[in-house]
């Protein structure tokens, strides 16, 4: 909502039309403190017309913070400052290249991109971003005996509650947008079209099959999923299979190789 007050409006098309301003990528960006909870913050690249004046980057900017901060008050959020709540910041102009073509290629693959890893990249301080999240959601830390050898990894249930009050919040939401129609970066460039959520998931990566794990047996694997990861990762499906074995739960081998059960040693059985 307050996004759109930014970028929707008389006001906002006055910045195409009066101010040169050429159009926009925005990516979005969630972390999470023990100190301050959850921090929902945007990366903005405003791509601007050549020798636009410093007050014309200033009425710019300075539109853009005042829209936003009306747009947080109406959806009941206190406004921000402007020593808080934004920081704006010039790109190179030597960086950019002088075709139109090049330029719009740099900006699309090369600026967005960089604005976009946002999410998978390493939080600042005591902060955790959401590839973070997910990490220490599913592996955990690791921690060794020094005397015996024996591995024991420990999943983290706090950030397994905090991603799943994050995928309830973003769902439905874009993490990339763009500027509109004319004023799309992305056009007269060579992309290939934007895939859904769906497409992506469907997508065949060609990886190998290891094993089927059901449900019962992986309750026993999952506090310990790194290690096998690790280790079909580093000798093969064959030492992935021999891992699940040592452990002594029950996988099935893909239908696609054969439908022979591996029983294993059921869990809870103390044979």
């Amino acid at each position: 909502m307050a996004w759109e007050k930014v970028t929707q409006g008389w006001a906002a098309q006055d910045d195409y039309r009066m101010l040169g301003l050429r159009g926009w990528v925005r990516a979005l960006e969630v972390t999470y403190s023990v100190d301050n909870g959850w921090h929902v913050h945007l990366h903005i690249l405003m791509v601007v017309e050549q020798g636009m004046s410093e007050e014309a980057i200033e009425a710019l900017t300075g539109g853009w913070f005042s829209r936003w901060s009306a747009g947080l008050v109406k959806a009941g959020m206190p406004a921000p400052t402007e020593e808080h709540g934004v920081d704006v910041q010039r790109a190179d102009p030597g960086a950019m290249a002088e075709t139109s073509g090049s330029w719009a290629r740099y900006v699309c693959k090369g600026l967005a991109s960089e604005a976009v890893m946002g999410s998978t990249k390493a939080a600042r301080g005591t902060s955790r971003s959401i590839y973070e999240l997910m990490r220490d959601a599913t592996v955990g830390r690791r921690f060794e005996n020094p005397d015996t050898g024996q591995v024991v990894q420990l999943a983290d249930m706090q950030a397994r509650a905090l991603l799943a009050e994050y995928e309830e919040a973003i769902r439905g939401r874009k993490q990339l947008t763009w500027s509109q129609r004319s004023h799309d970066l992305r056009n007269g460039v060579d992309m290939e079209p934007e895939k859904s959520d769906e497409d992506i998931v469907a997508e065949d990566l060609e990886g190998e099959d290891v094993a089927v794990i059901p449900t019962y047996s992986w309750k026993i694997v999952e506090p310990r999923a790194a290690e096998l990861l690790a280790v079909t990762e580093r000798h093969g499906a064959d030492a992935g299979r021999a891992w699940l074995d040592d452990v002594g739960v029950e996988w099935w081998l893909p239908i696609g190789l054969t439908d022979a059960r591996r029983p294993g040693i059921a869990p809870g059985f103390d044979g």
